[in-house]
């Protein structure tokens, strides 16, 4: 089996507002003839993951809208 192209693609929850939104982010590309198919997943997987770090929103410091507390005495 000759593999011309690949496709890498992660799916991961973002909270925005305290709502988790799921968000899809996913590459292909041509498999070269004197290319190695490992290679190329691997290319292509650091390109997606460039990418959540560059435009899916990070979670801030003061951007947490829910405390979950555990102790009882907390609650008043």
């Amino acid at each position: 089996m000759r593999i011309t192209t690949i496709t890498y693609s992660k799916t991961v929850e973002s909270q925005v507002m305290g709502a988790g939104i799921w968000q899809k982010i996913s590459i292909s590309g041509e498999v070269g003839e004197n290319e190695n198919v490992a290679n190329a997943i691997e290319e292509a997987k650091t390109e997606v993951e460039t990418a959540l770090q560059k435009y899916l929103p990070q979670p801030q410091t003061g951007d947490l809208y829910f405390n979950v507390t555990t102790n009882k005495e907390e609650i008043g």
